[in-house]
C-alpha cells in the first residue's frame, strides 16, 4: 500500500493501512520529502504480523487438592514467549470473568501457574488460555478441581460381629465419611 504521512514538531509522523494487512513478515519502505521537493534515501524496515491464536492449553493437575493455590502445569504449543492465564467464573453464570493468575510460557512450550483461589472450598471450574507475544488468545480449557477445607476425614469403623471366624477370606465390612 501506499500512504502519506506528515512529519510532526516533535519529529516522529504516523500512518494507518487502509486495510488489514496480511499475516506474516511485510517489508516497509518510505520516503521524506521536503516543503521544496527533495527527497531523502529510502528507510527500511520490516514488521511481522500474527492474528492466529495459539492451540487450546493442555494442562495437567490433580481434581482433589486441599491447596488454595494449587500448582498447574501444561504445554502452550505455538505459544513459547507468550503467558497463560487462568479465569475463574466468580457468578457461576459461564462467565470467566476474573483473572486468577498468569505467567508466562517457557522457551519449551511448557508452563506452571499457581492460581490463588483462597480459602474458597469446594468445586471450582477455571478457564485456562494461552496468549501468544502477538496478544492472540487461545480458546478456553475449562478445567474443574475440588478443593478440600483441610478438614481430615472421620476414622473409618469396622462393622465385626466379632473377631473371631474360621474363614480364611472373611468378607471384612465397615463404615466411614
Amino acid at each position: 500500500f501506499v500512504d502519506t504521512g506528515t512529519v510532526l514538531p516533535n519529529g516522529t509522523w504516523s500512518i494507518t493501512p487502509p486495510a488489514n494487512l496480511p499475516e506474516g513478515a511485510i517489508s516497509l519502505a518510505a520516503i521524506q520529502v521536503d516543503a521544496a521537493g527533495n527527497t531523502s534515501d529510502v528507510g527500511s524496515g520490516e514488521i511481522q504480523t500474527d492474528y492466529t491464536p495459539p492451540n487450546e492449553p493442555s494442562s495437567v493437575f490433580f481434581p482433589f487438592t486441599n491447596d488454595g493455590t494449587p500448582l498447574i502445569s501444561g504445554t502452550a504449543v505455538n505459544a513459547s514467549g507468550g503467558e497463560v492465564r487462568i479465569y475463574l467464573d466468580d457468578n457461576d453464570d459461564g462467565t470467566f470473568d476474573v483473572l486468577k493468575a498468569k505467567a508466562d510460557i517457557a522457551d519449551d512450550d511448557r508452563f506452571y501457574i499457581s492460581p490463588d483461589l483462597g480459602k474458597n472450598s469446594g468445586e471450582q471450574t477455571l478457564a485456562v488460555t494461552l496468549t501468544d507475544e502477538a496478544g492472540n488468545e487461545s480458546t478456553q480449557e475449562t478445567i474443574t478441581l475440588t478443593v478440600s477445607d483441610g478438614s481430615r476425614p472421620s476414622q473409618p469403623q469396622f462393622d465385626l460381629r466379632t473377631g473371631l471366624t474360621n474363614n480364611s477370606t472373611p468378607t471384612i465390612t465397615g463404615s466411614g465419611t
